[in-house]
């Protein structure tokens, strides 16, 4: 029984056989955002980060990819976040914000940012829909984290501060 319903998922998904001694937990948020920080000063090749969105106060995350950026010329960034949430400006920066300086410095080739917009929120609902409920109509959610070889898949955002309001 369980034979036949991994042959189904292996049609439509991808199967990626790992050993246990190939994970590492990460237990809590602190230690998830230091790992990330460290990956990211590692990498040699590539940078991907899908997250709803960078926290208003993560200069520190932004700095850590510049500097990675700097000091290695032939590695490349790419980030999804959410277009809702990630272009909320009040009280402060926005992830669109802070990720702006990181295409200016290193140019398109090297970095890449897109945000996800829900089909589900356009027309008149968008236009009269208030910025913190029209997210209900639908968030890109997924927290992976990429560098080189390596993945991270968390529960976390990449952020110590709380959601935006």
């Amino acid at each position: 029984m369980l034979a036949t319903f991994t042959e189904e998922l292996d049609k439509i998904a991808p199967r990626f056989d790992i050993r246990g001694d190939q994970v590492t937990v990460l237990r809590s948020p602190s230690e998830f955002y230091e790992t990330l920080k460290d990956k990211i000063r590692k990498a040699e090749k590539q940078i991907f980060l899908s997250t709803l969105y960078i926290g208003k106060t993560e200069h520190e995350l932004i700095s850590v990819l510049g500097e990675a950026l700097r000091a290695k010329p032939e590695l490349k960034l790419s980030v999804l976040t959410d277009a809702l949430r990630g272009t909320r400006e009040t009280p402060s920066a926005c992830s669109a914000s802070l990720l702006a300086p990181l295409i200016e410095e290193f140019g398109p080739e090297r970095v890449e940012i897109r945000m996800y917009h829900t089909p589900n929120l356009t027309g008149l609902r968008k236009k009269y829909v208030p910025k913190r409920i029209n997210e209900g109509w639908g968030l890109q959610h997924m927290k992976l984290y990429g560098m080189d070889d390596e993945i991270i898949m968390s529960g976390t955002a990449t952020t110590s501060s709380p959601p935006p309001k």
